[in-house]
């Protein structure tokens, strides 16, 4: 992403705040963190699927416009969550992918 120009303004990995990925993008512990550092306007989720609905409800609760979730195979269960809590949310979700 990077590479092709994107703004990156923050990345999350719980326990490796303070870093800098590329020597560029600073790292905070939590969500809540980088927005409030950073003011983004977007969340781009890489995780695990059985992560990925956590990470999408963080971006919720942080009030972000919206929410791109590249995960495949999240569980069912966990989207149904993820949908409930969403609705009423200002948060746009694109995603989560499937294959085919």
């Amino acid at each position: 992403m990077l590479a092709y120009g994107t703004n990156i303004v923050a990345g999350v990995t719980p326990g490796k705040g303070g870093q800098k990925f590329e020597d560029k993008v600073p790292v905070f512990d939590t969500l809540s963190q980088a927005v409030r550092e950073t003011r983004p306007n977007a969340s781009v989720i890489f995780r695990a699927a059985a992560f990925a609905a956590d990470s999408i409800l963080e971006a919720v609760d942080a009030g972000l416009p919206l929410v791109v979730c590249i995960t495949e195979g999240i569980p069912i269960n966990d989207m149904v969550k993820v949908k409930r809590a969403m609705e009423g949310s200002p948060t746009r979700l694109i995603g989560p992918t499937a294959p085919g």
